[in-house]
This record gives structure tokens, sequence and C-alpha cells, in this order.
């Protein structure tokens, strides 16, 4: 990795989000698809707008019908992780500004407003199924990131478990009874599961190989995830359980960051197949796989067209 600026900030942002980092090849990336839950449109961030050599990364939506695309969140803000409100009136994302991470929303009026505010990292924000609650990770009274419960205006946060590892990427399970998330054992990342209620721990998988970003199909049977057991980062789906893997992308490229659509018969991950990291959808068996973004051919260095 290049020992610039530019590359060290990309750097940081793959180690929050726990995904493959970002290569001085793949200049310009998006990242972290996340569906409406009317299917009409995926939000993700990108670097797509940067015009300089320091790292500008934000929270964009993409409406899958016209394929117009909209910036969300503030230029000034590194803007990471974006999540749908079950009724689609507003996005969370984390928003990163030096060392500092916190949780942000975007209402429907154009509004945003930081739920969080604290020294450390806030990351990774995921609506309970109700929309009263956000899980999200956060360092607050530890050594490392676990996961954490606040409500939908950012009041009274609680951590939900104490974890032995640093945690990652909530997200909850359909009937709001679990929430999935990746956690490092033994230095590797795998997933689990706990209940919200009990705080019962599950881990789903386990070996040598990293299993991270779980994402939950709409009837919570199977979670989506990235894994590379096969020497490359590709999308797996699994039982609930974490029985009966099945590789989906089965692409020689890296593919991550799986996200089921709202009826469950698509998944949306982005891949560097092309060069730059761009956002795919495919069938949720792997058939059909569709680029839905095209990143501008150019360099940070270089000013945009017009």
């Amino acid at each position: 990795m290049k020992a610039s600026g530019r590359w060290i900030t990309a750097a940081l942002v793959s180690v929050v989000l726990a995904t493959p980092p970002v290569s001085p090849e793949e200049t310009w990336y998006n990242d972290a698809p996340a569906w409406s839950p009317d299917g009409r449109y995926v939000a993700f961030h990108s670097n797509r707008e940067q015009t300089g050599t320091e790292m500008q990364v934000r929270v964009f939506t993409l409406n899958l019908v016209s394929r117009e695309i909209v910036a969300l969140s503030d230029p000034a803000l590194t803007s990471l992780s974006p999540a749908w409100s079950p009724d689609g009136t507003a996005v969370a994302f984390a928003a990163r500004r030096g060392d500092n991470e916190d949780v942000f929303r975007r209402d429907a009026d154009g509004s945003s407003i930081r739920l969080t505010d604290r020294p450390g990292l806030d990351s990774s924000p995921d609506w309970s199924p109700d929309g009263r609650r956000l899980a999200f990770a956060s360092d607050r009274g530890a050594a490392h990131r676990e996961i954490w419960l606040m409500n939908a205006d950012g009041s009274d946060p609680n951590r939900l478990i104490e974890l032995p590892g640093d945690a990652h990427n909530p997200r909850w399970s359909p009937d709001g009874r679990r929430l999935a998330f990746d956690m490092n054992v033994d230095s590797v990342r795998q997933l689990f599961t706990v209940d919200v209620e009990t705080k019962v721990l599950t881990q789903l998988t386990r070996g040598a190989a990293a299993n991270i970003h779980a994402d939950w199909s709409p009837d919570g049977s199977r979670l989506a995830m990235h894994t590379d057991r096969d020497g490359n980062w590709e999308i797996y789906v699994i039982s609930a359980d974490g029985s009966g893997a099945v590789n989906v992308s089965n692409h020689a490229a890296a593919d991550a960051q799986a996200s089921w659509s709202p009826d469950g018969k698509r998944i949306a991950f982005w891949t560097n197949r092309d060069g730059p990291r761009e956002i795919y959808v495919m069938a949720s068996d792997g058939s059909r796989q569709e680029r839905l973004t095209t990143t501008p051919e150019r360099r940070p260095e270089e000013s945009p067209p017009g």
C-alpha cells in the first residue's frame, strides 16, 4: 500500500468496516450497499465525487429504475455504512472525522441528526425491525468494539453484551429477536448471533477462514456473508444456524458486503472485477449478475468534468 495520506485513510476505513482493504489499484470505490425497504433504491458509500488527494467518502442513493445517483451526506464528513429505517424515511450512517466516528441519521426532509457524540468509534448502525432502536458497534467502556443499542433518537445507549473480541456489523434478524455480527476469534473474524433478550451467544462459523458482514434474508432463514475460505473474497449464503454454506458469487475477483433485497430474490454486493469497486446485484442463487454503478474514469488528483 502506498504510504500517502490517501491510502492510509482508505486503510482506516476498511479496518472500521472489517472489509478487504482498499488497494492502490482501486482508486475509486463504491461500498456497503443497502436496499431500501420498498426495493426501489440502494444506498452505498463512495468516493466517486472526490476532487483532491484527500479521501472524501459520502453516502449516496441509487434509483434502480432511473439509475440516478444522489448524494445524501455532508461532503465534510467521511460517511460510511448506510442503513435504511424500516419505513424508508431515514438513513442512519457512521461518520468519521480524524480518529472519531459517530452515528448520524438523515431524515426525508433533508435534515441530519447526530445520534452519538463521544471520543472513539461508534460504527455500523442498523435499525431494529420496529424502527424504535439502532444497534451499533462501539468501543465505549472497552478496549475493543462491542454491540450496543440505543433509541432511534440517540437516547439511552446501552451495551447489549460484554464480548471477548472486537465486534462489527450488527444486523437485526427480521423478527427482532437476534442480532448477527462478526467478531475476532484468535485473530480471525467469525460470525455470531446474540439473543437480544436472553443475551445467549451462538457462534455460527469456525476455522481458519474469515467470515464477515452477515445480512439476514427477509424470512430469517438464511444469512449472506463474505468469506475468504476459497482464497479470495466470495459471497456465501448459509442457513441461520451456520450450516449449508454455498458460494453464490463464484468469481476470481473480490466480492463482499452482501445485502438482501426486501423480497429475498436478489443480493446486492460490491466487487472489484472491473477494476474499481462497483455495486452489483445478482439473483439470490448467484445467477444474473449485473453491474449497477459505473465510477468516473478519472484519478482523485483530477477535477471532475465540467
